[in-house]
C-alpha cells in the first residue's frame, strides 16, 4: 500500500495543488482502506501541505480516471509529456528502512 501512496505523493506534487482536495480512490485494494487513507492524510496533508476534506473508496469503472489509465499503459509510442517523472530513489526514500 505504500508504493501506492508514494507514487500518488509524487503525481500531486508534481501539480502542486493550491486548494482542499476531495480524492475518490478506486477500491484496489480492499481491506486496506485505513492504511492508505492514513498514508495519504500523511504524505498528501504532513508533507505537502494539502487539505484533505474527505478520501473515498469506490469502483471507478466508467470513470475519466479509469480511461486515462487505460490509455497510458497502451501509450508505447507518443510518451506523452504529462507524465509525472517519478524516479525510483524518490519512492525507495519512503519505504527503505533506515
Amino acid at each position: 500500500m505504500r508504493i501506492y501512496c508514494v507514487v500518488i505523493y509524487h503525481l500531486f506534487r508534481s501539480l502542486k495543488p493550491k486548494s482542499s482536495l476531495s480524492l475518490r480512490i478506486c477500491r484496489d485494494f480492499d481491506g486496506k482502506e485505513h492504511d492508505i487513507e492514513s498514508n495519504l492524510r500523511y504524505f498528501l496533508g504532513e508533507k505537502l501541505g494539502c487539505n484533505l476534506e474527505s478520501i473515498s473508496f469506490m469502483k471507478l469503472e466508467h470513470s475519466n480516471a479509469h480511461r486515462y489509465a487505460y490509455l497510458m499503459r497502451k501509450d508505447e509510442k507518443n510518451k506523452l509529456k504529462t507524465y509525472a517523472k517519478i524516479e525510483l530513489q524518490e519512492i525507495e526514500e519512503f519505504i527503505s528502512k533506515k
